[in-house]
């Protein structure tokens, strides 16, 4: 649960953190192991506190009533889970709660299905491999066509900006 905020969270320029949060474990059958590295990940990593039944943890920031980094941990339980412990990942469900929807709680179910197989690692690619390739047109920055970054950020041209714009007008009517 990602806590409760005071008046100042329909304040868009105000970031808090919510009163209240927390995570709860509920294990079904004997996986004594997991929730033990699962308790020393929240208190470790997410820097919980363990409650009754829950970790309390002030971890979850809001701004406004739809801004939150929900998302950001939910990735970080996710891929230690997964990636560390083996689990798979089942299910999310997610509530939103509050007048406005501005409180979150959400679900996150995992099972164990046997040894965790091993991460592959990825092979470093040299930028000589990509020696005779056409690169689109539209790529327009010397780094990215001379392989010394993998991707930049540019400004849109008038013409693409006008296409965007008339793209999202017409998608949100």
């Amino acid at each position: 649960f990602t806590g409760e905020a005071s008046q100042l969270e329909l304040d868009e320029g105000v970031t808090e953190i919510c009163g209240g949060q927390h995570v709860r474990v509920r294990p079904i059958g004997s996986c004594s192991e997991a929730i033990t590295a699962l308790h020393t990940f929240l208190v470790d990593y997410l820097g919980g506190e363990q409650m009754e039944g829950e970790y309390a943890c002030n971890v979850f920031l809001s701004r406004g009533v739809a801004e939150n980094n929900l998302g950001q941990w939910t990735m970080r339980v996710c891929d230690f889970m997964v990636d560390r412990l083996g689990w798979s990942f089942v299910v999310c469900n997610v509530c939103n709660l509050g007048d406005y929807g501005q409180r979150r709680e959400q679900q996150l179910i995992f099972r164990y299905d046997g040894e965790r197989r091993e991460m592959p690692i990825a092979k470093s690619v040299s930028t000589s491999t990509l020696g005779g390739i056409d690169m689109p047109e539209y790529w327009t920055s010397q780094e990215v066509l001379n392989a010394e970054v993998s991707s930049k950020i540019v400004s849109c041209d008038m013409d693409e900006t006008l296409a965007l714009q008339q793209m999202l007008d017409g998608s949100f009517q």
